[in-house]
């Protein structure tokens, strides 16, 4: 028989829900490690890195997709079956935890916010690193910029790829390109 709660809850709905907030938790915090590590990659200018990063943040994005399908599944079913809001959509923790003793209604409380303050991290860790990238691509764009007016197609090495004695800040350039 199965225990029941407030609100007719039963303790597998509880644990079902922590197990899944559990996972997504898992799976931002790896998200997270990633960020940093993009964040370590884009100082050291190191693409490599960055890519690799970038990889394995995508893959931790797909399984996150794919528990957060299984939540709000979840969540529909359980809405169904308890009529806790008339849209599944509005449908929110402190809802369902409202139904639960004052030590379980804490877990989940306590679940959803340290999920939600990862997320802000991320965000915030996630705009730090674009604006490094954009500082990173402005300055290249004005050393390319500097350089093309300090070298033309003429400056360099020969055609016979012996450098000219009077050129200052040599560059090899493809002219068939």
């Amino acid at each position: 028989m199965r225990e029941l709660y407030q609100g007719g809850f039963s303790m597998e709905i509880l644990k079902q829900l922590h197990n899944i907030l559990k996972e997504e938790t898992a799976l931002y915090t790896g998200i997270y490690n990633c960020e940093e590590a993009k964040s370590d990659a884009i100082i050291e200018k190191d693409g490599r890195m960055l890519e690799t990063q970038s990889v394995k943040q995508e893959s931790l994005l797909k399984s996150l997709s794919i528990v957060e399908t299984s939540r709000a599944e979840f969540l529909e079913e359980l809405n169904r079956e308890y009529c806790i809001t008339q849209n599944t959509a509005d449908l929110t923790i402190s809802m369902i935890a409202s139904r639960f003793d004052s030590d379980y209604r804490e877990m989940l409380l306590d679940d959803a916010e340290n999920l939600k303050g990862l997320i802000l991290k991320i965000q915030s860790l996630s705009e730090t690193n674009m604006k490094m990238m954009n500082d990173n691509l402005r300055f290249f764009n004005m050393l390319l910029s500097d350089l093309k007016g300090k070298v033309s197609l003429k400056t360099g090495y020969t055609s016979r790829a012996v450098e000219e004695k009077s050129i200052d800040n040599p560059m090899i350039f493809n002219t068939m390109a």
